[in-house]
């Protein structure tokens, strides 16, 4: 079962909580602000970025959607040194609503070839940054776990810039939650977390603030 919801994370989720729904496993990719990610040609400028203060707001409403104290709530932020900085003010935006970090990871993008990808500046790309919480600091066990949160992954190029790898959300599902249960991404973008999802048997919701992305991405992947 799949359901998609369009708006903006913040004003979507207290809904769902009013709703009484719960997740085994939360996905935050928000498109966090940094001074560094508009600098150059990279153009993420027109992008709607989500700032911190919207972002706490997102994550009050996550701490009541989550099944139990060890569920997982894992958070991708750009791994960059220049971009700590500013990464820092989501983080402690979890800290402040008594989430607890229980590990963190990274993912690494690479070519075809199986060598990391290159910035701009020519030098290897920096890995994004993958941090797992819970409410109370401990974990639950998934279908299969982890050994780690360090991944490597063939960068996708389905024409959706912030697309991660399918390869990279299957393990976070498989390491977080068991069929039947419940996974929800609050800012879907490409739906690559939905498709992987109901792939492995699991329930999953969507919210995402582009109408473009629902109908030419996520869609055409959940059906």
């Amino acid at each position: 079962m799949a359901w998609v919801e369009c708006g903006k994370a913040e004003e979507v989720l207290p809904s769902i909580v009013k709703e009484g729904l719960k997740f085994d496993m939360i996905f935050l990719d928000p498109a966090y602000f940094s001074k560094a990610l508009i600098g150059g040609n990279r153009k993420l400028i027109d992008y709607k970025f989500m700032y911190p203060k919207e972002f706490g707001k997102a994550v009050q409403s996550v701490v009541n959607l989550v099944r139990s104290d060890t569920s997982h709530i894992y958070l991708m932020l750009a791994g960059s040194p220049t971009s700590q900085v500013d990464m820092k003010k989501y983080s402690d935006k979890m800290a402040s609503f008594g989430l607890k970090l229980v590990s963190e990871g990274s993912y690494t993008k690479l070519y075809k070839n199986g060598k990391p990808v290159i910035n701009l500046r020519g030098k290897k790309a920096s890995a994004e940054r993958i941090l797992l919480y819970t409410k109370s600091g401990k974990a639950r066990v998934g279908q299969k776990p982890c050994k780690n949160l360090d991944f490597e992954f063939e960068r996708p190029f389905r024409k959706y810039k912030t697309e991660k790898a399918p390869e990279l959300l299957k393990e976070l599902i498989l390491n977080s939650t068991h069929k039947n249960e419940a996974v929800l991404d609050c800012f879907a973008g490409s739906g690559v977390t939905g498709e992987e999802a109901i792939k492995l048997g699991r329930k999953v919701g969507l919210i995402e603030i582009s109408d473009k992305a629902i109908q030419n991405h996520i869609i055409p992947r959940i059906k």
